[in-house]
């Protein structure tokens, strides 16, 4: 069998053109792992630590990032590929897109604009390579709260994925690899962390056995740490609002 190391959102990603049937037996690779970053788990400590210390605004603005609550813009870029794989490759984007919709029950909601309104932009290309790598993917993205003074915060997502087209050795990927591949930068983006794990989108790679479901593993990690910035946001607006009525 025949490996090939990929970097994926800055974690190695393994990707095998041979896989076998054995090389996909989950319940032999499977082991237990935080899914969620470190830094998503930061930003919930920070809002509950400015909650406790009474600044509502700061707490507010933490929880809300850690949420999403805006609309996450995105464009996707072809202009890189053939014109022979634009659709396939668009496809994938919105396949790995309505993936993590449908699991967060829509809790997220992304919307395509123009590329000069996109806060998230998804790139094509032939080949993708970081740090003298070849890789499938690879995600730069930037949770940021902005203290303007005056009790006044703003925060904003931004992210830049980069997906490949083409094999190392020149085949087209096929399209349920760049679905993985896709889901895989974009659940990075949304908070989780690399899994050991076959079987699991943002586990290893495998040509042959692309992951296009997330698992409940993963789909729970992220819930489990979206429902803690959801209740302190909510007692944020408690404190700040009152209780309703």
């Amino acid at each position: 069998m025949k490996n090939l190391s990929f970097l994926l959102g800055g974690a190695i990603l393994a990707i095998s053109a041979q896989a076998s049937a054995s090389t996909y037996d989950k319940s032999k690779t499977s082991s237990p792992v935080d899914l969620v970053q470190p830094k998503l788990r930061e930003m919930i400590n920070t809002a509950n630590q400015a909650m406790a210390t009474g600044n509502i605004e700061k707490a507010l603005a933490y929880a809300d990032l850690v949420l999403i609550q805006d609309e996450v813009k995105y464009t996707i870029n072809l202009s890189m590929i053939p014109d022979y794989q634009r659709e396939t490759a668009k496809s994938a984007a919105h396949k790995a897109i309505e993936m993590w919709q449908e699991a967060l029950g829509s809790e997220i909601k992304f919307v395509e604009v123009e590329p000069s309104q996109a806060r998230v932009r998804i790139n094509f290309e032939p080949s993708v390579r970081t740090m003298g790598n070849e890789v499938a993917g690879y995600a730069v993205w930037q949770r940021q709260v902005n203290d303007w003074g005056g009790g006044r915060y703003t925060h904003t997502l931004t992210g830049d994925i980069r997906l490949r087209t083409k094999t190392p050795t020149g085949r087209e990927m096929p399209e349920g690899a760049m679905i993985h591949t896709a889901a895989h930068e974009l659940g990075h983006m949304l908070g989780l962390w690399d899994s050991p794990n076959f079987g699991d989108v943002m586990g290893p790679l495998y040509l042959k056995h692309p992951v296009t479901k997330l698992s409940d593993t993963e789909v729970n990690a992220l819930r489990e740490a979206r429902a803690q910035a959801q209740f302190i946001a909510q007692a944020c607006l408690v404190a700040k609002n009152g209780p309703k009525r």
